[in-house]
């Protein structure tokens, strides 16, 4: 079996441009071969493989990215629920997927996007002792629709339970009847 060959880019010079970012330098030490300096429009300087330059988008900015803004949040208690609740309802590897996602409970496309929309609808968890509740248990994450509640509350806001089917074949052996015979 004979090896794919590496794909070729074509030479980067000093000037090049890609989008926002201009190729600065192409450094000369062996260690730094196949890697060029790029200097973005917002004035940050990164190192990038010549591979990169061609293959990530040249909007692409740790600094200047417009959306880029960060919360601040991370790892809080209240991040924490908002990206479990997210889990819980798109990723059908979440071992509760089967109860909210399945079922099709989602969240408003507002909370789904932003985890600023969501703290300032829900606001900040009162106490350590509660977690995030939905009012109507077939309904999904939306204003209106969560609380804050502890765990009291939610085990009384639960769906009602489906009574299983009665097999006759998960009935013990000695309640089985055969056929023709009758169960005193």
């Amino acid at each position: 079996m004979s090896r794919s060959p590496r794909p070729s880019f074509p030479p980067v010079q000093v000037g090049d441009r890609s989008g926002i970012r201009t190729v600065v330098a192409i450094p000369t030490a062996k260690n730094y071969q196949g890697f060029v300096t790029l200097k973005c429009a917002c004035g940050a300087r990164a190192n990038l493989t010549i591979r990169d330059f061609y293959r990530i988008p040249p909007t692409r900015c740790k600094i200047c990215q417009p959306n880029r803004r960060t919360h601040g949040a991370t790892g809080t208690p209240e991040y924490t629920c908002w990206q479990r609740m997210l889990a819980r309802c798109y990723r059908p590897s979440h071992h509760t997927y089967q109860y909210y996602g399945a079922r099709g409970i989602t969240v408003c496309p507002e909370w789904r996007n932003s985890f600023d929309a969501f703290l300032r609808d829900v606001g900040p968890r009162p106490s350590p002792d509660l977690s995030i509740d939905r009012i109507d248990v077939n309904g999904n994450y939306e204003p209106g629709n969560v609380r804050w509640a502890s765990r009291l509350i939610q085990s009384q806001n639960r769906r009602p339970r489906t009574p299983k089917p009665k097999d006759e074949a998960s009935r013990p052996p000695s309640h089985q009847t055969q056929k023709g015979a009758t169960e005193d």
